[in-house]
């Protein structure tokens, strides 16, 4: 049978410890299932401390995966994984609008996790708030499947979507008895 390979896009990468999608990726490597293969990328300041499980691959990219780099960071992930993997797992979506394009060459499975409203945060300049908007009404057309950590970002979807919209809230431990797939 073949495994299916995974690309997970848009985090400092594993075993790092920023935030809660870099956790969510530890969790994934840790408790692999024996169907997947993971590509995982790491951003320049990411290194590899803990064990590479059979079946995960680390990237390690020249750019940073926050900050202006992010988006660079993220096109790149996408560009380098897009005909190799079965699925691209966006950890953010601000590499989205290349998926667009990528589609017309090769189709691709793609799972979003949009993260947030980034639009409304106040730290964020005009035009990056307008381009983070674009970005979360584009995932929910280019991705097979969008998942939203907080049932409040309900209120932002789109109408007419193509996404199977699912709603994941997380923050605590993940439980060992669930089956990853």
């Amino acid at each position: 049978m073949h495994r299916k390979t995974v690309a997970v896009i848009g985090t400092q990468g594993l075993y790092s410890n920023y935030g809660g999608f870099e956790v969510l990726v530890r969790y994934l490597a840790e408790r692999k299932s024996e169907d997947f293969d993971y590509l995982i990328f790491n951003d320049s300041d990411a290194t590899v401390s803990g064990p590479l499980h059979d079946g995960i691959k680390v990237k390690q990219l020249r750019l940073k995966a926050s900050g202006f780099q992010g988006i660079f960071y993220d096109f790149w992930s996408i560009l380098f994984c897009w005909f190799k993997v079965d699925t691209v797992l966006l950890l953010g979506i601000q590499g989205i609008p290349l998926v667009g394009l990528l589609r017309i060459f090769k189709r691709t499975r793609v799972v979003s996790n949009v993260g947030g409203v980034e639009w409304l945060r106040p730290q964020f300049h005009y035009l990056l708030k307008r381009y983070f908007k674009w970005c979360f009404n584009l995932s929910f057309r280019y991705s097979d499947i969008v998942i939203l950590d907080n049932e409040y970002y309900t209120d932002f979807v789109p109408h007419n979507i193509k996404a199977e919209v699912k709603i994941i809230p997380y923050g605590g431990e993940i439980d060992v008895h669930l089956d990853i797939n």
